[in-house]
């Protein structure tokens, strides 16, 4: 990392401190010198827990790819009961995921709202995008959903099948 190439020391103390956090941690150093950190946290979506549920339900595998530390990510995935999870990863290792998926043979859709999303939801099958987030992602994606709620990803997922439903038919 930066700090290591630079040779920016952090006393072991500090060190452990950071280690134990949960969340992604900025580090931040003046001229080279060590100078402290900040902690970034995100809540979980209230409405994730049952949207997660419904597409269990829908025989819809939910799969988590981000690029915060391991023990954020597993810390989420352990609250919505999600079995597979990535985490520390880039913009193109999320686009890899999507692409892995397709080739096994799954349909893929992905939700995502950030410019590190936007490879991703390009590639994907069906890319869902939320109207709050970047330009880049949404002009990716597919699908955005109007309201900042992802709740409306089952609702767009039902919309999918029974236009695909009548297409065939």
């Amino acid at each position: 990392n930066l700090f290591e190439n630079k040779k920016i020391a952090i006393a072991k103390d500090i060190l452990h401190d950071i280690n134990e956090v949960k969340g992604s941690i900025m580090l931040l150093a003046i001229d080279d010198v060590f100078k402290g950190y900040v902690v970034l946290t995100d809540n979980i979506r209230e409405e994730s827990s049952g949207l997660i549920k419904k597409l269990k339900m829908m025989d819809i595998m939910p799969i988590i790819a981000s690029g915060d530390r391991q023990e954020v990510v597993k810390d989420v995935a352990d609250k919505l009961h999600i079995d597979y999870y990535y985490s520390e990863i880039l913009p193109e290792d999320k686009k890899q995921i999507v692409l892995k998926n397709k080739t096994f043979g799954k349909k893929v859709i992905m939700v995502g709202d950030g410019f590190n999303d936007a490879a991703a939801l390009a590639e994907a099958d069906i890319g869902i995008a939320l109207a709050s987030g970047s330009d880049i992602a949404i002009s990716s994606s597919d699908i955005t959903l109007m309201r900042n709620n992802l709740s409306a990803v089952v609702s767009a997922i039902k919309l999918s099948r029974a236009i695909h439903r009548v297409i065939r038919d």
